[in-house]
């Protein structure tokens, strides 16, 4: 079942779990890069985390992920992704978090839809 929990950056943190079709898909190193597609783990208004399906060498904290797209449940975000921790490195299993910039302003309006279904569907979770 998806929780949110509070996020210190003051906007709740949604879990994602096994219900939601929530990948994360961008090219690396560079856009045009090998595709990676990899499980979202948790979104909020402004970050997201997403478990590394495999090595990404050289990634590291405050390096920018460029042309991401978030799709979640039929849902596409896209938009450039800012990494703000690896807990704990760059191999498989470790977690990338990082500040999620939308594009534009209807990435911006698709992200504020998603969060609110997502928060709709969990209004118990603290």
């Amino acid at each position: 079942m998806s929780t949110k929990t509070r996020c210190r950056r003051s906007s709740s943190r949604i879990a994602l779990d096994s219900l939601y079709d929530a990948v994360i898909e961008f090219g690396y190193p560079t856009p045009g890069g090998h595709p990676c597609s990899m499980p979202l783990k948790e979104i909020s208004p402004s970050g997201l985390s997403f478990m590394l399906a495999h090595e990404l060498p050289g990634i590291e904290v405050g390096r920018a992920l460029e042309r991401v797209k978030l799709k979640i449940n039929g849902h596409t975000v896209r938009g450039d992704l800012v990494v703000m921790h690896l807990t704990p490195d760059e191999n498989p299993g470790s977690v990338c978090g990082g500040l999620f910039h939308p594009w534009r302003d209807s990435d911006i309006l698709n992200l504020e839809k998603l969060i609110q279904e997502l928060e709709a569907a969990f209004p118990h979770s603290a």
